[in-house]
């Protein structure tokens, strides 16, 4: 379901605002264009850059720390963008699916690099799993959105997902959560137990991007499959689909 509202213009605030106590060091990163990134076991220590947020960047990670995931990856990154920092240009890259698929990752097992997603395509819904087209032409922005997406994945085989966009006149929250088991042979990863919640703000320094994503998976898949690496691997491809398609 779509509801369509205007672009509504606020003002542009900056990194330093978005994050008031920002470590210099972290903040380096975010700039150089590899980004700031950190993997955590819950309940073992805080995220770093969690506490030194604003409200609005603080409650995109409070379904996944509630739900006590086994870890937790948090990013944050500074986007540089060629155009008009706008929403809208960040909304067209969401909405391309397609542009996920053939994105290179570094292989451990076959020590070279690969394409993570073989195929992506949105699909019709929850139970329909027929393809259907990315959008050709946005030019307004929905105040929220739905999208269901299909992606063979060159280690789990086919995964399914659910999207949801809500957009302010600030900035957009993007949330992406298996909405079906996720197989290794078994399943390693039951329905709904990986999320990931993005937000993303036009700042006088480009798109901040910050990320929050917990994975809830058991002890066994953990002792024989190292996770952090496979989800941030994950992750950084999705990042790369994103940065890419705004810049």
């Amino acid at each position: 379901m779509i509801s369509f509202c205007p672009p509504v213009c606020a003002q542009t605030r900056t990194l330093d605002t978005v994050f008031p106590s920002i470590s210099n060091e972290t903040k380096k990163d975010a700039l150089s264009g590899k980004g700031f990134s950190a993997t955590f076991e819950i309940g073992k220590t805080e995220l770093a850059l969690l506490k030194t947020a604003d409200s609005a960047v603080r409650g995109i990670s409070e379904n996944i720390i509630s739900a006590k995931p086994s870890f937790v990856f948090e990013s944050l990154y500074i986007i540089a963008a060629s155009r008009n920092n706008d929403l809208l240009q960040v909304y067209r890259a969401l909405s391309k699916v397609k542009n996920l698929q053939g994105r290179m990752y570094r292989s451990s097992t076959r020590k070279a690099d690969i394409p993570l997603f073989e195929e992506a395509t949105r699909i019709e819904n929850e139970k329909s799993q027929t393809a259907i087209p990315d959008p050709q032409s946005i030019t307004t922005l929905p105040k929220e959105e739905e999208i269901f997406i299909r992606v063979k994945d060159a280690n789990f085989g086919n995964c399914f997902y659910k999207a949801n966009i809500n957009i302010n006149e600030r900035s957009i929250f993007y949330s992406l959560t298996n909405n079906k088991n996720i197989y290794y042979f078994i399943p390693v990863i039951k329905k709904d137990k990986l999320k990931i919640n993005l937000y993303i703000e036009p700042v006088s320094e480009g798109f901040l991007l910050y990320a929050v994503a917990g994975i809830d998976i058991s002890d066994f898949i953990i002792n024989n499959i190292d996770i952090p690496s496979a989800i941030q691997k994950r992750l950084n491809v999705i990042y790369g689909w994103i940065i890419d398609g705004i810049e």
